[in-house]
């Protein structure tokens, strides 16, 4: 069903599950209201140009953006939970006012999804491609959020943005090999999570700290310290000991948090 004939055109659809469509034109000044029911917006061209999405869709719960060719979509503000991404490599911000659980699926290239720090909770599937992704969290309010990340066959990362304390020991990563937590204040990550990674990047400021918790008997650190000074190594952690945490800081100082 195309709710939006034109450019410059206003809808507003039924009270059921509809389903929207219309091209990257149409959308231009165009404005989207889904009523009630869960509503799907498909677009059927190319966004661009950090494409406002959210001054558009007014109830709409879910967004097809479009396989256009070999263009890229570039699309920010989205408000809708529910993201199916296309499959030349996008880049999508959701808007902070996202609160419910998120179902955010990529492409088959190299896709970089931004998203805030209140907003993470649900799922972000990017391993359909075999391509660098890129996961971004912006904001600090990350903590006990169930959420669950997953990269592809290539190289992916997951950045923790903005001068905050990050805390994603409740997430579940797979298939996530650099963590780069460049310019916040202090990262806090499972043993296990560590382990798991390929590259601990420090990033560029000098107060950066990475906290880890858990209690498996080793971790390992052999060659996965990146920007920071000294040679990297291993460390235990001595649950016996009841040492419970270890920060590693960027001048490889450490601080040992017990029972």
């Amino acid at each position: 069903m195309s709710k939006t004939a034109a450019t410059s055109a206003t809808a507003k659809t039924t009270d059921k599950d509809d389903t929207i469509s219309s091209t990257a034109a149409q959308l231009v000044g165009s404005g989207i209201d889904g009523a009630l029911g869960l509503d799907t917006l498909t677009v059927t061209s190319a966004l661009t140009g950090s494409f406002d999405l959210g001054a558009i869709t007014t109830s709409i719960e879910a967004v097809n953006l479009a396989t256009d060719g070999t263009t890229a979509n570039d699309v920010s503000n989205i408000e809708q939970a529910v993201v199916t991404l296309g499959a030349n490599g996008d880049t999508i911000a959701l808007a902070a006012a996202v609160t419910t659980g998120i179902n955010i699926t990529g492409g088959g290239e190299a896709d970089q999804v931004t998203i805030a720090g209140n907003d993470a909770t649900g799922t972000i599937n990017l391993g359909t491609g075999t391509k660098n992704d890129v996961v971004i969290i912006s904001g600090d309010t990350d903590a006990g959020k169930a959420m669950t990340i997953t990269g592809g066959a290539g190289t992916d990362e997951l950045t923790l943005s903005g001068a905050n304390a990050h805390d994603i020991t409740s997430f579940v990563l797979t298939g996530i090999e650099t963590l780069d937590f460049n310019n916040t204040t202090s990262a806090t990550i499972t043993v296990a999570q560590a382990n798991a990674l390929s590259t601990l990047d420090f990033g560029t400021t000098t107060a950066d700290s990475l906290t880890l918790s858990g209690t498996a008997a080793t971790l390992s650190l052999v060659g996965k310290l990146t920007n920071m000074g000294g040679t990297a190594g291993s460390q235990d952690i001595l649950d016996s000991q009841g040492i419970t945490t270890l920060t590693l800081k960027k001048d490889r100082s450490l601080e040992l948090g017990v029972k």
